[in-house]
């Protein structure tokens, strides 16, 4: 039934729509069968006419080389730049963990790291409060090590679901 939905909103050019069918075929769930290709198409679609989970959701499809030939980091950025400049919180805790790990061509640099998590944390997204948590808890970039604040941010992103947190 929801496949339904969302492929008329997307039909009827609501990126969200578009997305939201693509996350249905990345996931292969409603009775579709898991295709990546076919995700990798509706995501497209939804970034192009600017939909913050679209992009954000395409940057994952080139960082873990989903539907496409390769995995390409320097495409991932680019889409959570752009994922992120539109509001997308999970796209600012994307591009932390890629400045963490110094992927996509982006220098290893904790600062940054820890800012971008700070913006997703902010932004309510519980990833972001959870790698939040994590640089309170063992100390990262500009943060000290406050196990106090580490648990208040693992119980934020646990009372929001995210299994990190817990």
């Amino acid at each position: 039934m929801s496949k339904d939905w969302y492929l008329k909103a997307a039909e009827a050019g609501n990126g969200l729509g578009m997305a939201n069918l693509g996350a249905l075929y990345a996931k292969g769930k409603a009775g579709l069968r898991p295709d990546d290709e076919e995700a990798l198409k509706w995501f497209r679609k939804a970034a192009e006419v600017g939909d913050p989970l679209g992009m954000t959701n395409l940057g994952v499809m080139y960082r873990y080389g989903r539907g496409v030939l390769k995995p390409d980091a320097a495409q991932a950025e680019t889409w959570y730049r752009r994922a992120a400049g539109a509001g997308s919180a999970r796209a600012m805790a994307n591009l932390g963990t890629m400045y963490e790990k110094g992927e996509g061509g982006l220098p290893q640099d904790d600062e940054l790291a820890v800012g971008w998590y700070q913006r997703a944390a902010y932004a309510a997204d519980p990833r972001g409060m959870a790698y939040l948590g994590d640089a309170y808890q063992f100390g990262q970039g500009p943060i000290k090590p406050d196990l106090i604040q580490a648990v208040s941010w693992y119980r934020k992103a646990a009372d929001l679901g995210e299994q990190c947190g817990l």
